[in-house]
């Protein structure tokens, strides 16, 4: 029998967390991408979502007049653009993230792009391969 996929809420702590007790750990909340967020994730593998890199160049024609061309190609996004499209629309909360004070950050008074900021790379990598794996059944659920 088959069983829907869940879309509940998820707990995630970073690798670099998981030997610190659990009082010191940085929880992460993440919900699994929906079907249009995944897709739209897709699409930027081979439409470029919009990004586009730039050509110019000169050449002289037959009678010595410059002329100058302009073109605009779309461009795939980068990994690191699709691993942090993904952060942004799974991230959904926190819980003991601080700053470089010691204070908590409040997730709920900063814009998606500025909690995508406050992450390093490394860690929005790993955050973007866990909720990756949620698109895929375990190998529990495919037993039901």
């Amino acid at each position: 029998m088959a069983v829907a996929r869940s879309m509940s809420k998820r707990e995630f702590v970073l690798e670099c967390d998981k030997s610190l007790a659990p009082e010191q750990q940085t929880t992460f909340f993440l919900t699994p991408l929906s079907s249009k967020h995944q897709i739209e994730i897709d699409d930027m593998r081979s439409k470029g979502d919009g990004m586009f890199i730039e050509i110019a160049y000169e050449k002289k024609d037959e009678n010595g007049v410059i002329e100058r061309r302009e073109t605009r190609s779309p461009i795939a996004a980068t990994d690191r653009e699709r691993s942090d499209a993904i952060v942004v629309r799974a991230l959904i909360g926190w819980e003991n993230y601080k700053d470089g004070a010691g204070n908590e950050l409040d997730f709920s008074k900063l814009t998606p792009d500025e909690r995508v900021n406050l992450l390093y790379p490394e860690w929005r990598d790993e955050i973007s391969s866990f909720v990756s794996s949620l698109n895929y059944p375990t190998e529990a659920e495919l037993k039901n």
